[in-house]
């Protein structure tokens, strides 16, 4: 729309003054590529990079149950064998031993 309405203009300026219209235009294109010119060099710092959104934080889905089980089984078994490497004599008692059951649904 805005080019538009300049071409316009510029086309009604040339019908009425054709050489002052023509030499305004050319002395506007090379004002505007001097001021680009002088304004790539002002600026040499780039502009930040900003993280990406990726969505409400409130209600995300979290890792899978499966996934969830394996990793608390994976803890425990850590500690077992922590537990194991600290007191050898203590190998068969395992106190606090933490059972991972499939999680209940309930409606």
């Amino acid at each position: 729309m805005r080019k538009l309405l300049l071409l316009f203009l510029c086309t009604i300026m040339v019908l009425i003054e054709p050489a002052e219209a023509l030499a305004e235009v050319a002395m506007a294109s090379v004002a505007t590529t001097e001021a680009l010119a002088e304004a790539a060099v002002a600026t040499p710092v780039p502009s930040p990079n900003y993280k990406r959104y990726k969505g409400n934080s409130r209600r995300k889905r979290g890792p899978i149950a499966a996934m969830k089980r394996w990793a608390k089984r994976r803890k425990t078994r850590r500690k077992i064998r922590a537990a194991h490497k600290a007191n050898p004599s203590k190998a068969g008692s395992r106190k606090g031993v933490i059972t991972v059951d499939k999680p209940v649904r309930s409606k």
